[in-house]
Order: C-alpha cells, then sequence, then structure tokens
C-alpha cells in the first residue's frame, strides 16, 4: 500500500513539475504559479487550455504512481462551473487518444462518472452536482474504486467530506486494476485551474491530508517496540 501527497511547497514559480504531464488529445499547460489558500504552501499548480473551441478529451498524470487495489485520487482546486468545461478525479489511465482507457470523474451541470474505453467515452452513472452554483468555489474532487464498484463525491473547500458518496455504480465489465492516476479535464473554454494539492491511497490506504514520505509503506517485525513506532509515525501522516 503507499500513500502520495503533494501541495507543491517545494516547486519553483514558473517551472513545469517534473511529476506531472498532459496525455491524449486536449492541448494543455502546466506550470507553478504562486498562491494557495492552503497553509504550509505558497504556490500551486496552473493548468491552462491553450486552445478553445470544442470539448477535448484529456487528462493531467501524475506520475508517481499506479492504480491498485482500493484506490482514493483526491484534488483540491478552484472551480469554475459556468465556463462549460468538465473536471475531475482520474484512475485507471492507460492508452493513447484512440486506445485510452480509465475511469473520470466529471463535474458539469451534474455529476457522473465516465468510463474511457477503446478510445471512446460513456456516462455508467450520474447524479446532481452537490456544489454547482455562480462564482468560482474552491472544491475537492474525489474518485474511489474499489474493484468493479467506483464512486465520487464532490464538497467545498468550507465543508466536511460527505460520508455517502454523490454517485456509485458497480462496473460489469470493470477495467483492469492499474494505470494512472490525476486529474480528468474535458476542455473548452474554461480559464486557468487553479490545484492546491493532490492526494492518492493504494491498497486500501486513505488518500492523506498532509505530507508524507513517498513510495510504498516499508513492511516491518511487528515487535512492541515497532508497533509504537509505527502507530507514532501514522499519526504523523494523517495529520
Amino acid at each position: 500500500m503507499a500513500q502520495y501527497f503533494e501541495d507543491f511547497r517545494g516547486e519553483t514559480i514558473d517551472s513545469i513539475p517534473a511529476d506531472f504531464s498532459v496525455v491524449w488529445e486536449g492541448p494543455l499547460s502546466l506550470f507553478i504559479k504562486t498562491g494557495n489558500p492552503l497553509s504550509g504552501s505558497a504556490r500551486h499548480l496552473a493548468i491552462t487550455p491553450t486552445s478553445n473551441g470544442g470539448f477535448r478529451r484529456t487528462a493531467v498524470k501524475w506520475g508517481v504512481g499506479t492504480t491498485s487495489g482500493r484506490t482514493t485520487v483526491r484534488f483540491l482546486a478552484k472551480y469554475y462551473p459556468t465556463n462549460k468545461s468538465i473536471v475531475g478525479a482520474f484512475l485507471s489511465g492507460s492508452g493513447e487518444s484512440a486506445t485510452r482507457k480509465g475511469y473520470a470523474q466529471w463535474l458539469d451541470t451534474d455529476n457522473r462518472i465516465s468510463k474511457y474505453s477503446g478510445g471512446s467515452d460513456t456516462a455508467i452513472a450520474s447524479g446532481s452536482n452537490p456544489v454547482s452554483g455562480t462564482g468560482t468555489p474552491t472544491i475537492y474532487f474525489e474518485i474511489i474504486r474499489d474493484g468493479a464498484l467506483i464512486e465520487t463525491r464532490a464538497w467545498d473547500i468550507l465543508d466536511q467530506r460527505p460520508a455517502t458518496a454523490d454517485v456509485a455504480v458497480t462496473d460489469g465489465s470493470p477495467l483492469p486494476v492499474d494505470g494512472f492516476f490525476g486529474i480528468s479535464y474535458l476542455t473548452n473554454t474554461m480559464p486557468v485551474m487553479e490545484v492546491y494539492e493532490i492526494a492518492v491511497g493504494t491498497d486500501g490506504s486513505p488518500a492523506p491530508t498532509g505530507p508524507v514520505a513517498a513510495g510504498p509503506v516499508t513492511p516491518i517485525n511487528l515487535s512492541v517496540t515497532n508497533l509504537l513506532a509505527t502507530s507514532a509515525r501514522l499519526n504523523w501522516e494523517q495529520g
């Protein structure tokens, strides 16, 4: 099991982050910019569409690990609900534009779980948008995959994470449980999206709420000393 967390605090302003890349057909640029509403970081990832007109299916890949077992992907970003671009968390990504696969959370006038298979996308579940409205709220986006079960949530930064998923579905023909994860993006005319943090937990680990050591957890001998040390470390990792 592994946990990953990034709030861009160690990145250089106006640099291109090394662990993030644009996949599939959408024209996007990625740069580190100043500003973050979270304590501990004064930077964010700016995602900018570089071409308008027509929806382009794309994603921002976070290349630190892969979807494995029960996986949670969560990110915090400024959300523009009136600009006709659709965003959300993403996992089990693979392939090129014509062969892409994966599960995407799409938040627009509704809240959808879309499945990419063979290059095409299909909404396999939908519900109401819990954060729709005007202005530019700061929103948590989350997708969880547990075998064939896919569920999504979205909530305002000032609210608590919903105990019950906004949308959930069991896929009768599930995709392989692997592939990259990150941010789904159906671009059109959306202005710069500011991403303030992204967190992932794989193999049953929760998405962390603060910085953790990168990579998988190292197994240990379950002596009393090690149990006490592990408990202290996990308390720190979970904030």
